[in-house]
């Protein structure tokens, strides 16, 4: 059997990435084509707490702990190493290399790296060194793999690397229950340069909404994974304390089956990533796909998202969903879909038949034609 090894640094983010390399790994061992097993070197991987966690069966994975410094010696005896990582470059260990690439870098030069530590940002000036070498690492690798044509244009405008598309996996969400007068919003709940979903914007966004309609009784709902650390504690305190008095719901850390739930439940779907960057100057701090909102998709639940990054290149506006660009924008297309059910039944037909795009069996057929054509380079 062909060997695969699949390593990130980050699995206790348990987020889209992770969730990524977990579905690779469940549809590449169920073939029973290749002994695949999970890397990580930031401690021990609970196969059923990941099972739980992101719906996936990973009864043919194997998983292992390695000591940190020996990743690389661990990965050169697969066939083939599979390496998500968002600037720490792992060489070229094994006989054929797949990087992914979640973030769309923009330009990265001495200039940039100078203004970084001149504002005080050293640890991202250190950070877009250790990216140039990933970079370079890249252009030598076998394949590299990105989440969206966003962010494969973006990497190719700004570092000239040739990527190729893999569209996540997104969970199918079809539910037959009723909808609710229930907003809903899913991701990770952190402030960071990338990928922020900006839930502050969108809570006082929706406390706007329950002033312009008094005595509304829909409510809005926020679920997503949050970390124990410090400034992550502080900002979902600062979140609640910025709800306080309207009817807004955490959900925080939830199983799966909750997750279902909610996108059964929720009527409408808000996401905000991107809000407010200008994509040509910051793509990085766009939204570099959006699996949550395909999810919400799945369960006919009407997504309105930023009109940026990479939630517009998978929400067609008016057909399976609405864009916007203000918050203005978003509570008047909330309140059309409020006031024109008609409406409201299109765009849910239409969100249905735009997740079929992104289905779980798409990414199987497409990551198993990726990995025949790497065989080949195995020797």
């Amino acid at each position: 059997m062909i060997s695969i090894a699949l390593y990130t640094p980050y699995w206790y983010n348990r987020g889209g990435g992770e969730k990524y390399l977990c579905a690779m790994a469940e549809a590449l061992a169920d073939s029973e084509r290749y002994d695949v097993s999970l890397l990580s070197d930031s401690g021990p991987l609970d196969r059923q707490a990941l099972e739980r966690y992101f719906s996936v069966s990973l009864a043919s994975v194997h998983t292992r702990q390695i000591s940190p410094g020996h990743i690389r010696k661990t990965l050169s005896e697969a066939n083939i190493a599979v390496v998500m990582t968002n600037y720490r470059s792992m060489g070229l260990p094994a006989a054929t290399n797949v990087y992914v690439l979640q973030i769309p870098y923009p330009e990265i030069s001495a200039g940039t790296i100078l203004r970084n530590i001149l504002r005080g940002n050293f640890r991202e000036g250190a950070k877009d060194l250790f990216r140039l070498k990933l970079l370079a690492t890249c252009r030598n690798a076998s394949t590299v793999l990105v989440y969206s044509e966003f962010v494969r244009s973006a990497l190719h405008d700004h570092h000239r690397l040739a990527t190729t598309v893999l569209y996540p996996p997104i969970d199918d969400f079809a539910t037959a229950g009723p909808k609710e007068q229930a907003i809903l919003s899913v991701g990770r709940i952190f402030r960071g340069p990338y990928n922020d979903k900006r839930y502050d914007v969108l809570i006082d966004a929706f406390c706007e909404l329950c002033r312009r309609r008094q005595h509304t009784e829909w409510q809005y709902w926020i679920a997503g994974s949050c970390s124990n650390d410090p400034a992550s504690e502080a900002w979902l305190a600062d979140l609640k304390t910025r709800a306080r008095g309207y009817p807004v719901r955490f959900h925080v850390n939830v199983p799966y089956p909750t997750l279902a739930e909610l996108y059964g439940r929720a009527s409408l779907f808000w996401h905000a990533a991107g809000y407010g960057v200008d994509e040509r100057l910051h793509p990085e701090q766009t939204e570099h796909f959006g699996m949550s909102p395909i999810e919400a998709m799945s369960a006919r639940c009407v997504p309105l998202v930023v009109n940026a990054g990479g939630t517009r290149e998978t929400v067609e506006h008016g057909v399976s969903g609405l864009l916007w660009s203000t918050t203005k924008e978003l509570l008047d297309n909330t309140e059309r879909l409020l006031d024109d059910p008609a409406l409201l039944t299109t765009l849910q037909r239409g969100a249905r038949n735009r997740f079929i795009r992104f289905s779980r069996q798409s990414f199987a057929d497409t990551l198993f034609s990726m990995f025949r054509d790497l065989e080949n380079q195995t020797g």
